[in-house]
């Protein structure tokens, strides 16, 4: 809801896990806040937030009351998000959304591997020829 509870945004996000260099779809609907009514032709401003520092703003239209935006994070846009939307039908009201984007430990995982590994066979070379 709006601080007014003049209008509710339903907000959910595919994929449930957000990561980066993956799309995510941010899927929303703009509701009367008393009705529960979808609102059509609905103007807002979709806003993304790390940091405290605004890193995607995109002015759109819900023409059915419901609407998505597709956002992909870079490698360096990981950790508390806030999705808002701002100007809600020219009115200046606002909601926001928490989020975290995951960070990929992918690559990093693997290099721990590989010098676990080499740490392993060193050790045991070494052992053997001490013995």
């Amino acid at each position: 809801y709006t601080k007014s509870e003049d209008f509710k945004v339903n907000l959910s996000w595919d994929p449930l896990i957000v990561e980066p260099d993956v799309a995510t779809n941010f899927i929303f609907t703009i509701r009367d806040g008393r009705t529960n009514d979808p609102l059509r032709n609905s103007d807002y401003a979709f806003v993304i937030i790390q940091n405290g520092k605004e890193i995607h703003r995109v002015l759109g239209t819900a023409q059915v009351g419901g609407d998505f935006e597709k956002f992909t994070f870079a490698e360096d846009q990981t950790g508390p998000t806030i999705i808002k939307f701002e100007n809600i039908r020219n009115t200046g009201q606002e909601t926001e959304f928490a989020l975290v984007v995951v960070p990929e430990f992918g690559a990093i995982t693997l290099f721990l591997l590989a010098i676990s590994i080499m740490s392993i066979v060193v050790i045991t070379r070494r052992t053997q020829f001490n013995v």
